[in-house]
């Protein structure tokens, strides 16, 4: 489902990104997998690739916002 294929980058919630985060962590436990930011950013990147396929741009910029936040924040405790 494409919410707004128009939609500018600038637009994305932060809410959305974080929700993005915590639906990855989720995805990951449920499948029986240790939560690490390598998991977490292979997973995002997934989501983002498929995003991008079905031409979501919406949601591949969340996804992209997602992954630059944990990069950002990689090694803090």
């Amino acid at each position: 489902m494409v919410i707004n294929p128009g939609f500018p980058k600038e637009c994305i919630f932060f809410s959305d990104v974080k929700d993005a985060v915590a639906y990855a962590a989720t995805g990951i436990v449920l499948t029986g997998y240790e939560i690490c930011h390598d998991t977490l950013l292979e997973c995002l990147a997934d989501r983002q690739a498929y995003a991008k396929i079905i031409e979501d741009s919406y949601t591949a910029g969340v996804m992209q916002q997602a992954i630059d936040l944990l990069e950002e924040h990689r090694g803090h405790c």
